[in-house]
């Protein structure tokens, strides 16, 4: 310390060579750039553009979606999730609901089928109305009640059972019910596209009808196959709207590549071919919709037999799935072969376990069909609640003209004896009358009050009736 010499001295800790450590425990993350996509939004007065932007980027990382799932349920096809939703966007146009609604069901089917194992076939329509009804709940102002939806199952499910795979479904979700859908990003592209100046509210919509419902169209026959799972939604939509555009407009208005686009582009191809074959929509009018909200309501064509048309000008000499692409090698069917094939079964000369012949069922639009289209209301629209059994209603027409008369004669009975033995005394009159009243209902008729009563009391009337019991 004299000599000037620091205290302090340093010893060099010893290097010590760390064991490797064993990470198969922890998650593996993927980090992604969001900010690689410039955001095309434009200035927001009430929010922050780029925040806005990233937030719906980082909704594509979190809602996964992928079409490996069938890989975990070997009883199912893609055919069956092709007529599921089919028959999702026809309910849709039904009870007119809104394109987001239907592609939330969508959203939600595929991902509770991805956390699921071994689904069985007769489940998928359960799962998919129960989708369709929390979806509604999430998108619409006034929503359809439970028993309607319970009601166009045609008696495969009641409310209790849709109740039931809610809570299923919300938990095997885990409650994560936002996700940017196709028609969201379709939305914002047409919005961005249409603004003209920075003087414009964004708010406002600008889009063009008649050219957004030719897109939705494609987009819904696309989603009909399995294989569009194998893409972002934000890269369908721009696929799509790349189809009646030109790119420059889809690169200002999302920001993606062509490397990125062109995959999807060339998969969507041969589905806006069949479709330059179709007749062009036309925009559709619906009870207690506004003329311009119009093009936001769901709608149905006839999409599976668009798809069967689609593969037999793809390749006519080989064979194609019934209803999807490429891939799901099913026998090809004539037109005048076509069978009504259903969930409960596969075969080619009959549908489903009533061995009904398949010229009385190839009308039939619904996912489940037992019995021939002959014998029950059209499939194509939906049947209105069956009215109360006759053998209820009589009762309760009869019963009260029944009861009055009665009721009278006793009175007259009562008259009658308390003057011939008691004169015109009224507490033999009241005597006289309640021994008839309870003679006549105790011992006369042979049955009480209780027993009596009707059933259409404690009827309780359904919304759906099973067309398997009726047959």
């Amino acid at each position: 310390v004299r000599d000037g010499a620091s205290p302090c001295v340093l010893i060099e800790t010893p290097h010590k060579e760390l064991e490797p450590m064993d990470q198969s425990g922890f998650k593996q993350y993927i980090f992604k750039n969001l900010f690689i996509k410039p955001s095309p939004i434009p200035r927001l007065s009430w929010a922050n553009s780029d925040d806005v932007w990233v937030k719906m980027l980082n909704k594509e990382l979190k809602y996964v979606h992928d079409k490996s799932y069938l890989q975990k349920h070997p009883k199912l096809q893609p055919t069956m999730r092709a007529i599921l939703l089919d028959w999702l966007f026809e309910v849709s146009e039904v009870y007119s609901l809104h394109r987001q609604t239907a592609y939330l069901a969508q959203d939600f089917f595929d991902r509770f089928m991805l956390t699921q194992t071994d689904v069985n076939k007769d489940y998928l329509q359960l799962i998919g109305i129960t989708a369709l009804f929390i979806a509604a709940k999430m998108e619409e102002i006034y929503p359809p009640k439970i028993f309607e939806f319970a009601y166009v199952t045609d008696g495969a499910c009641d409310t209790w059972d849709i109740q039931r795979t809610e809570i299923n479904i919300l938990q095997a979700l885990k409650w994560n019910l936002c996700p940017e859908t196709p028609i969201s990003w379709l939305n914002l592209y047409a919005q961005v596209e249409a603004r003209k100046d920075d003087s414009e509210d964004f708010l406002v919509p600008q889009i063009c009808p008649d050219t957004y419902i030719q897109i939705t169209q494609l987009l819904d026959l696309c989603m009909l196959d399995i294989n569009s799972l194998e893409y972002s939604y934000s890269i369908l939509a721009a696929a799509a709207l790349c189809h009646f555009s030109t790119f420059d407009i889809v690169h200002k208005v999302s920001g993606l590549t062509w490397e990125t686009v062109a995959p999807c582009f060339r998969w969507m191809r041969p589905f806006m071919d069949a479709l330059r074959s179709e007749p062009r929509p036309q925009l559709k009018s619906f009870p207690k919709v506004k003329p311009d909200d119009r093009h936001n309501i769901q709608t149905h064509v006839a999409y599976l037999d668009i798809m069967v048309r689609m593969n037999e000008r793809i390749a006519p000499g080989i064979e194609r799935s019934y209803y999807t692409t490429l891939e799901f090698n099913l026998r090809k069917r004539k037109a005048s072969e076509s069978k009504a094939l259903s969930f409960y079964s596969t075969s080619e000369s009959e549908c489903s376990p009533c061995s009904t012949p398949v010229s009385e069922c190839s009308d039939s639009s619904t996912i489940e069909h037992d019995t021939p289209a002959s014998k029950c209301a059209s499939h194509k629209e939906l049947k209105k609640p069956f009215p109360l059994p006759v053998m209820y209603v009589v009762p309760v027409l009869i019963l009260p003209p029944v009861m009055f008369i009665l009721f009278i004669t006793l009175l007259l009975e009562a008259v009658l004896w308390s003057v011939l033995f008691s004169g015109t005394d009224s507490n033999s009159f009241l005597s006289f009358f309640f021994f008839f009243f309870f003679f006549f209902t105790e011992k006369g008729t042979g049955t009480s009050l209780q027993q009596s009563r009707t059933p259409a009391l404690t009827f309780t009337c359904r919304f759906s009736l099973n067309a398997t019991q009726q047959h």
